[in-house]
């Protein structure tokens, strides 16, 4: 029994027009000594709270509908969630390159290029409408790591 459901990002008409991705920090404490001396404690080898923001311009009432139902079916989820963000996300980077693997949240043999994180939304999708009825969706994400 699978503790992990896979839910693909919708295809929506449009890839993602600007996207900023913060591949995350390793946790880690800093001690800093009265005579300035400092120790790290590093406590893991797997980077946390990486960030993906995306935006679309110009969609449809169905493709943001799309999104929401998207983002009520992966937060709502009482299993662990494993986000394939797909071409939408991805256009524009090439699909062999490591940044690829980063943006889409593989699993398996490419886990360790984006250390096993799985993506699921860090709020949620901001919608700003714009003349003749189309949408600026902005879709946050947030990379996170679940013990198997």
């Amino acid at each position: 029994m699978s503790l992990t459901n896979n839910i693909g990002f919708p295809n929506v008409s449009r890839a993602v027009s600007r996207r900023t991705f913060d591949p995350g920090r390793y946790p880690e404490e800093i001690f800093e000594s009265q005579n300035g001396t400092k120790t790290i404690i590093r406590y893991g080898n797997k980077r946390v709270d990486a960030k993906l923001d995306c935006e679309f311009k110009g969609l449809n009432d169905d493709d943001v509908a799309l999104i929401l139902d998207n983002y009520k079916q992966v937060m709502s989820s009482s299993k662990y969630v494993r986000l394939f963000l797909g071409s939408v996300i991805t256009s524009g980077v090439d699909s062999s390159k490591a940044f690829a693997s980063y943006l889409n949240g593989y699993p398996g043999v490419h886990a360790a290029k984006n250390d096993g994180m799985m993506w699921r939304y860090r709020e949620p999708p901001k919608i700003t409408t714009t003349h003749n009825n189309f949408h600026n969706v902005k879709c946050s994400f947030v990379g996170c790591q679940y013990a198997s």
